[in-house]
């Protein structure tokens, strides 16, 4: 429990404005009741915000829906190297199935719509995914809305 520095009596953490038995002004060693203005306006540094847009889902779904094997909706967000990770991926599963149903069926024809159909389905369905999540953020940690 504190006590008073002018008269060494014990006193509550909660009598910080004046002791109660000595009538000490601020009685308790390094401990303020100074308040704080908390509804001052926050200056967040000298950068000009007025041209900020954030980005936008709809545009997010459309990119990742029309061009989802290229990556382009993680760079629309500005994640270009997650976009390039994405394009390196794709283009190495997409190899790979276009060989493995060029060697099952011998049709090149053929393996280019099933390649394109199922790379075409798993870009919208991670679109669609990522775009479930709340906390969707571009690169500079701001929120997609």
């Amino acid at each position: 429990m504190p006590v008073c520095r002018h008269c060494g009596s014990r006193i509550s953490k909660f009598d910080k404005d004046r002791c109660p038995i000595c009538g000490e002004v601020s009685p308790l060693n390094g401990v303020s009741s100074d308040t704080v203005e908390i509804t001052s306006q926050i200056h967040l540094g000298s950068g000009d915000y007025s041209d900020f847009k954030p980005k936008t889902r709809k545009i997010f779904i459309l990119l990742g829906c029309l061009f989802g094997y290229l990556g382009l909706q993680f760079f629309y967000i500005g994640r270009g190297k997650v976009g390039l990770i994405w394009f390196l991926a794709n283009l190495l599963v997409g190899a790979g199935l276009f060989f493995l149903v060029l060697t099952l069926s011998s049709l090149i024809w053929l393996s280019i719509l099933i390649t394109a159909v199922v790379m075409y389905a798993i870009s919208i369905g991670s679109t669609l995914y990522l775009n479930s999540k709340p906390n969707l953020q571009d690169g500079k940690g701001n929120l997609v809305r």
